[in-house]
């Protein structure tokens, strides 16, 4: 099954879902269970139209949205896939510009009926409005080992509330023990958070901090420490295309409180 715009057997549902548009904005890359060699490249005008052209069968969506165009679009989307692929496994959403509109945790929560999804991955221009909360339904819905929660907004210059913060790490670290891969976008003031936990997410390879910073975070140090005290002792910092708090972090971490490694 191979399916561009115009021709192959989405051809009819992509007319439909175009409606009176005339060049389709969104890019929908589908891999099925079916037929895994021959991915379907799709292109439709709206998040809602997914509905028309979504498979059952889907286990991989990547999806590339240059514009984001009124409120609730990016749920329309996520409720579309979240109905109708109830055997995702993998998705990627890069949203390139957004304007005022933001990803907030009720955009993601329709993808949570995706009970097999193993990698999630979102792009986005705004930092993500999420909180623990939201970040711990995930770590309950699915089976996830790779998650990347738009470590690198474009938009850093004001943080809004919720956001991800140092206590984020404690939730993953209790509830994500199947986690690989973490990238988040953080706000690193948090008082409060210190202290001992179980140790519950050791196959943790890679910790990805991206752009997180804030004039008033939290010290390096201070943060490395607990850091040190929250990852298991083989997981590395990404320490490239970061901010200046996240290398300053990383380094620490590096030479003095992992000297030998």
């Amino acid at each position: 099954m191979n399916a561009h715009h115009g021709q192959g057997p989405f051809s009819s549902l992509l007319h439909n879902a175009r409606g009176a548009f005339s060049t389709p904005k969104i890019r929908v890359y589908m891999r099925t269970s079916g037929a895994p060699q021959q991915p379907s490249r799709l292109a439709i005008n709206t998040l809602f139209a997914l509905a028309e052209v979504l498979l059952p069968d889907t286990e991989d969506i990547k999806l590339t949205i240059p514009s984001l165009e009124y409120e609730g679009e990016m749920w329309e989307g996520m409720s579309a896939i979240g109905q109708g692929c109830p055997r995702l496994k993998r998705i990627v959403v890069h949203v390139k510009t957004a304007g005022d509109q933001h990803c907030f945790g009720v955009d993601i929560a329709p993808l949570y009926n995706c009970h097999h999804l193993e990698h999630f991955e979102i792009r986005h221009p705004h930092p993500l409005k999420i909180d623990d909360d939201d970040v711990a339904r995930m770590l309950n819905s699915w089976p996830v080992q790779y998650l990347t929660l738009n470590p690198r907004p474009s938009v850093t210059t004001e943080l809004c509330t919720p956001i991800p913060t140092l206590s984020t790490l404690l939730i993953v670290q209790q509830q994500g023990p199947h986690l690989v891969h973490l990238g988040v976008f953080l706000d690193p003031r948090t008082p409060g958070v210190f202290g001992s936990a179980p140790h519950g997410w050791d196959c943790l390879q890679i910790l990805d901090l991206g752009l997180s910073s804030n004039s008033q975070a939290l010290g390096e140090r201070e943060a490395a420490h607990f850091i040190f005290q929250s990852l298991p002792p083989t997981c590395e910092i990404v320490a490239n295309d970061c901010s200046m708090w996240v290398k300053y972090v990383a380094l620490i971490l590096s030479v003095v409180l992992r000297p030998d490694d």
